[in-house]
């Protein structure tokens, strides 16, 4: 593949996947919203982690665990 269609291709696929990561970031707003209302404990520092990722990573580059 040409350098071009490489990018085209990642462009593409971020594109794509924008439905995932909407629901990524309401879920991550739901958990932290059950946290300020005193629903469920503070997160641990793995589930922050994981949390920051999903909000960070389209989920088309995420690893698959």
């Amino acid at each position: 593949m040409t350098r071009k269609l490489k990018r085209l291709a990642a462009r593409l696929r971020v594109y794509l996947s924008k439905h995932d990561d909407l629901k990524d970031r309401v879920f991550v707003e739901r958990k932290l919203f059950e946290v300020y209302e005193g629903k469920r404990d503070r997160p641990t520092k793995e589930e922050c982690r994981d949390w920051a990722i999903r909000l960070g990573v389209p989920k088309a580059y995420r690893d698959k665990r």
